[in-house]
């Protein structure tokens, strides 16, 4: 595996006054990683975690998901639309059309920034992170709107307001009983 990136720290000391014991510093940091699988044990090419929606491929990069991507509800008869590893809609979900969607669930930037403020030694300081361009399932709706599929646990209201009931609703909730 390759990964290829930069870190940048800042550290400023804003008041230094040793005099009257106060001191108060700022720091900032930010970095950006990528990487990309080079080649993979025994000469494979691919190789599939079960259970995670992720797949290892050389030339793609650790963390990528692997999915069959959801197209939307056809307003006519409330059935699931998905797309086929060509990218043709259809209303059959098969595994065979998941596709290495170039996304993964490791940001790629990371970053933070933090001040500290002291004065005859009391001190008081907060430091702050972030991620971006960092992508994840919502598990949550996943259970709680699976329209019927995992009735056993609670069921967002959503599918009672939002999911589709007659021809023409626009919706991203398939009719009661058609499970994306």
């Amino acid at each position: 595996m390759i990964n290829r990136g930069a870190e940048l720290q800042l550290v400023a000391n804003i008041i230094r006054a040793p005099r009257h014991d106060f001191y108060w510093d700022v720091t900032l940091n930010v970095s950006y990683n990528k990487n990309r699988i080079t080649e993979l044990y025994n000469g494979l090419d691919e190789y599939e975690l079960s259970s995670t929606s992720t797949k290892l491929v050389v030339g793609h990069s650790v963390g990528e998901f692997y999915i069959n991507r959801f197209a939307g509800v056809n307003p006519a008869t409330g059935d699931a639309l998905w797309l086929t590893k060509d990218g043709e809609v259809t209303t059959e979900f098969n595994e065979s059309d998941k596709v290495m969607i170039g996304k993964s669930y490791i940001a790629p930037w990371q970053g933070g920034f933090g001040t500290a403020l002291s004065w005859r030694g009391l001190s008081l300081s907060a430091q702050f992170a972030w991620v971006a361009d960092r992508w994840m399932f919502n598990n949550d709706r996943f259970f709680e709107e699976s329209n019927g599929l995992y009735s056993t646990y609670n069921q967002s209201r959503r599918i009672l307001y939002d999911g589709w009931k007659q021809p023409g609703d626009i919706t991203d909730i398939p009719r009661y009983g058609v499970t994306p």
